[in-house]
């Protein structure tokens, strides 16, 4: 449910964004019963050998998925871009009720899955640029249009995505185990440990008030001083990395998530990050922090189509 509103949320930025560039149908002043849902965009040659049965489903029932294919341009250069699209129905996609409808979280986790499903087929086969949920146009016209006017720029992206995948690390942290060994490292954790068991009542009240705050803040200073290891040390092994917002309310399996970040990694480099992010794992244990890797995902967070 949470990964639904969260969604949600991208998905309603994405649509105003979409509103202020003027791809998003309009309620008025329209006939057709349809509209053009992307996906993704990618190489003609590329994906055009992927359409077929094995395709999963598209964003709404009989919407059929489809390449739009932006006009040759043999002076420019020999390459033909397409987008991955479907039909949508209008009705259902205009500005103000897909608006709305991006705030219901059944309705979102469906359509975002059949997005994303859609995305990661054809990632996994070509370098895609993987567009956001809210893609939508009035016609094929307008499609080729906006790749033909983007040209230069989405293949300059295209050519930065071929052979590399976007690899998560997702960071968390034991409170309590990490609260620990930051206080059994400090010296003057143990003098205000052992005054606190052993002074009067009023100097044992301020001890531990004076300990628990210095757990508080020696947590959150290693925190950060680890979480900034680890983005160093898997830059080094990566093409590029973003360190990705986190939401207070985040947990998991291994305790709270503390940090959250996005790599590109080259295919044929894998195995080697893969080697780092388990030996920062093994360092990281004792302090109470895990690492978890995630992926291979299309590359949102190194596009901006």
């Amino acid at each position: 449910m949470a990964k639904a509103k969260r969604s949600g949320r991208a998905a309603k930025r994405s649509v105003r964004a979409a509103k202020r560039s003027g791809r998003v149908a309009s309620e008025s002043g329209r006939k057709t019963a349809s509209a053009h849902y992307l996906y993704c965009i990618g190489l003609w040659d590329e994906l055009r050998s992927h359409l077929g049965a094995a395709m999963p489903d598209p964003l709404e029932p009989n919407g059929g998925l489809e390449l739009i294919r932006a006009e040759p341009d043999a002076k420019a250069s020999p390459a033909v871009l397409a987008a991955v699209a479907s039909t949508v129905p209008l009705p259902q996609y205009a500005q103000r009720r897909l608006e709305a409808k991006v705030t219901d979280p059944a309705w979102m986790a469906t359509r975002a899955m059949r997005h994303e499903n859609v995305v990661q087929y054809f990632a996994s086969a070509a370098s895609v640029i993987p567009l956001r949920f809210g893609a939508i146009y009035l016609d094929r016209v307008r499609v080729r249009k906006m790749l033909q006017a983007r040209r230069k720029e989405l293949l300059a992206v295209i050519e930065k995505l071929k052979g590399r995948e976007e690899w998560g690390v997702n960071v968390y942290c034991d409170e309590s185990k990490l609260r620990a060994s930051v206080l059994n490292a400090s010296r003057k954790a143990g003098e205000l440990r052992k005054e606190a068991e052993g002074g009067t009542p009023g100097q044992a009240y301020l001890a531990r008030k004076q300990f628990d705050s210095m757990g508080i803040e020696k947590s959150r200073l290693e925190i950060g001083r680890l979480l900034n290891v680890i983005e160093v040390r898997l830059q080094g092994v990566s093409e590029a990395a973003k360190r990705l917002r986190v939401l207070k309310t985040e947990s998991g399996d291994h305790g709270k998530l503390v940090g959250r970040f996005a790599f590109l990694v080259p295919r044929n480099e894998f195995a080697r990050f893969q080697a780092a992010a388990k030996g920062l794992l093994k360092s990281c244990q004792p302090a109470g922090l895990s690492l978890e890797l995630t992926g291979p995902w299309p590359a949102y967070n190194f596009v901006q189509p």
